[in-house]
């Protein structure tokens, strides 16, 4: 509404967000199958980012209702390329699950993952999620990057430990996106000099189902899942 009446900009609006997706959505398709030319903007970022407006997308299309975009700013770029990190690969892993055991699993998935990633974070969840990733993937190098493209931008590289101590003290407001350095091979490589049975017994301890277990120890590994029960026979 502030960006429509600083043009001098007079049209509806319809609140479209999780919880009334399914009413305003059907809303929103009927006026367009009406002539209705439909814009969908957002208060933050880009719009279909970890953001009901990709359901909005897929709406339309299931109705044959063209659709294009006008690129704008997106917190996943603008975080990316301020962090200075490497940007030629790299993960958006959005919101990490609230749930305690698929938390606990996408966080040992970090624990090895090369590229550089990408996490969105409420400003009040902030503290906690960094001590997360500090004490399961170490004091890894990363960006705090908070209200990107608007007036109070900040941007703070530097370790997790150090990420910790500085928003102890004080609390940060505003959208926030964590850009996180990739794990090291050797750090990898230290993670695989363990007995498969270990392997396998970490990743269940961490929420996975045995069966997901291995199949991970096998990735991991580079080995035949046959291979890794063979392993978990021999070391009991």
């Amino acid at each position: 509404m502030k960006l429509l009446n600083h043009f001098g900009i007079s049209k509806k609006i319809i609140s479209y967000h999780h919880h009334n997706r399914i009413h305003a959505g059907q809303k929103i398709i009927e006026l367009a199958k009406s002539g209705k030319v439909i814009a969908i903007l957002s208060d933050a970022g880009m719009p279909g980012i970890s953001d009901p407006g990709s359901e909005l997308v897929c709406l339309a299309r299931e109705n044959g209702i063209p659709v294009t975009t006008l690129p704008g700013p997106s917190a996943v770029l603008s975080a990316l390329l301020l962090s200075g990190m490497d940007g030629s690969r790299f993960v958006f892993e959005g919101f990490l699950p609230k749930e305690k055991k698929d938390r606990k699993s996408r966080l040992q998935a970090l624990k090895r993952e090369e590229r550089t990633t990408v996490i969105y974070e409420a400003p009040h969840r902030l503290v906690a999620t960094l001590s997360e990733l500090h004490e399961e993937l170490g004091n890894r190098k990363i960006a705090v990057a908070r209200e990107l493209t608007k007036f109070f931008e900040e941007v703070l590289v530097c370790d997790l430990k150090e990420a910790i101590d500085v928003f102890s003290q004080r609390t940060p407001k505003g959208e926030i996106a964590l850009v996180l350095k990739g794990a090291f091979m050797e750090d990898i490589n230290v993670f695989l000099n363990t007995p498969v049975k270990k392997h396998v017994e970490f990743y269940i301890d961490a929420g996975l189902e045995k069966k997901e277990a291995i199949k991970q120890v096998a990735l991991d590994r580079k080995m035949p899942k046959s291979q890794v029960y063979k392993y978990m026979i021999l070391e009991e």
